[in-house]
């Protein structure tokens, strides 16, 4: 599937993941496209079995999603104010639903029956009413260990263990702060760095708003 995606893009990027992925994305990085794919698939294809989708549904569904979001990422400003990038894809995958769902109601319609026209109508119903996002803890938690992986090797060695201990590990801050020989205060200000770092990574945040970090010299 990412194979397809990159075809839209030209550019190459060795440091797309310096600021934001959409932005990277919005400039036609193929790299910062692909890592975009690589984090919200699997969250795409949650929410596509959560919303009834059979397997080969999923498939298509998540192809359907990334084909609009390719052509309309450039409309998505991540300032906080408008909502994450993560509600704006859910938003997509809903409609994307309903238009697949009400296609193949209609057709049913066409061929006749009451049933059919009851379902049709109650999707119509439906599309007005978005209903919000079914992401489960565990959903957003994996999106976020993949977006971990792109941010690594920005941070320093105790600063990142901080962060993972406390963030991805659930250690108390005085816990870790002794395990690493760290200040509690240190601890807290790694993982805020780190936590402000993925959410302009994942779009949650405008890169603007985060200065560019570098291994040493975090931001």
């Amino acid at each position: 599937m990412t194979e397809f995606f990159l075809g839209r893009f030209s550019m190459t990027s060795s440091n797309a993941t310096r600021y934001s992925l959409i932005q990277s994305a919005c400039s036609q990085s193929p790299t910062a496209w692909e890592q975009l794919v690589h984090i919200y698939t699997p969250l795409i294809q949650a929410w596509g079995r959560r919303l009834g989708c059979q397997s080969d549904e999923v498939d298509d569904l998540t192809q359907d999603v990334f084909q609009s979001v390719s052509q309309s990422i450039d409309s998505f400003r991540g300032d906080g104010v408008t909502g994450s990038f993560r509600g704006w894809l859910w938003r997509i995958t809903y409609r994307k639903w309903i238009d697949r769902y009400r296609k193949d109601v209609h057709e049913a319609h066409g061929a006749g029956g009451s049933t059919a026209a009851h379902a049709l109508a109650q999707i119509r119903d439906t599309s007005i009413n978005e209903p919000s996002e079914p992401s489960t803890s565990e959903m957003i938690n994996g999106a976020l260990l993949r977006a971990t992986n792109l941010v690594r090797n920005e941070f320093q060695d105790s600063h990142w263990h901080a962060f993972w201990q406390s963030v991805i590990e659930g250690q108390s801050t005085e816990l870790v702060s002794r395990n690493l020989h760290m200040t509690p205060a240190a601890v807290r200000q790694a993982r805020s760095r780190i936590l402000r770092r993925l959410r302009v990574v994942m779009g949650d945040l405008n890169a603007e708003e985060s200065r560019p970090s570098q291994k040493g010299n975090d931001p």
